[in-house]
């Protein structure tokens, strides 16, 4: 989904910024349910570690999620049992991991989550977790964003995005926004090219690829850089007093 930009002012810190590497697994749409099997453990270890050391939030904790291939195998799945011969039985429960929103809604069962849960499935979902999960701060919606990545390519989604990543890596990402000062801040988001004046760079179509692009500009101590991707742009900015033992 598209959200409406906000007008909120203000940084917002990212915190906690866990990327877990990429792991092969196999994409076997014939065997068990695929993302309550191989994916949630994978996005729950990944979001324990964003949030392992942080304070709780003094209220809600939003999660704004993007990805455009973590549940394809699911449609693969269920397309193996359609197209077999002779009698044809799909679990049922395999609709629930049909789309990228069941990810969001179990990882808000898991760790109590009340806030607000968004879901981004197009080219510029990555920056757009960052941005909207920034915009969401800025107008008071919550007290805390977890904002997640989740990549699967299988081979029914490399046919239609044959530019997002090699077939059978799982890969997460998370990262937690709040509103303390401090660190790398998320500055803007919109649509539009970088600004001249700042380094900036064009993410792939990768849910995941802004997550880490953010890590390598604070490792080379960029002060400000803007990432782009589809349609969207945001900008960061890292605080002059962000040290390199800090927790993004």
């Amino acid at each position: 989904m598209r959200a409406d930009r906000g007008t909120g002012v203000g940084p917002v810190r990212v915190t906690g910024l866990a990327l877990t590497r990429e792991q092969a697994v196999p994409t076997a749409a014939d065997q068990g349910l695929p993302v309550r099997d191989q994916v949630l453990p994978v996005l729950r270890a990944t979001v324990a570690e964003a949030l392992a050391g942080l304070p709780d939030a003094p209220g809600e904790t939003a999660v704004v999620l993007a990805s455009r291939q973590a549940t394809w195998i699911t449609a693969e799945a269920i397309l193996t049992a359609v197209r077999g011969p002779g009698a044809r039985w799909l679990d049922p429960r395999a609709f629930l991991h049909y789309t990228p929103h069941a990810l969001v809604s179990a990882l808000s069962i898991d760790r109590g989550l009340d806030g607000p849960s968004v879901t981004f499935s197009g080219a510029s979902g990555g920056v757009d977790a960052f941005g909207h999960g920034a915009d969401l701060l800025r107008q008071s919606a919550c007290a805390r964003v977890l904002a997640v990545a989740v990549e699967w390519p299988t081979a029914l989604s490399a046919a239609a995005y044959p530019d997002t990543g090699a077939v059978s890596l799982l890969t997460v990402a998370s990262a937690v926004l709040d509103p303390r000062p401090g660190g790398v801040q998320v500055t803007r988001w919109g649509p539009g090219a970088a600004e001249s004046d700042r380094p900036g760079e064009r993410a792939a179509p990768f849910a995941v690829e802004p997550f880490r692009l953010v890590r390598r500009y604070r490792a080379a101590r960029a002060l400000q850089w803007t990432i782009r991707q589809g349609r969207s742009s945001v900008g960061f900015e890292r605080h002059p007093d962000d040290g390199e033992d800090t927790d993004v």
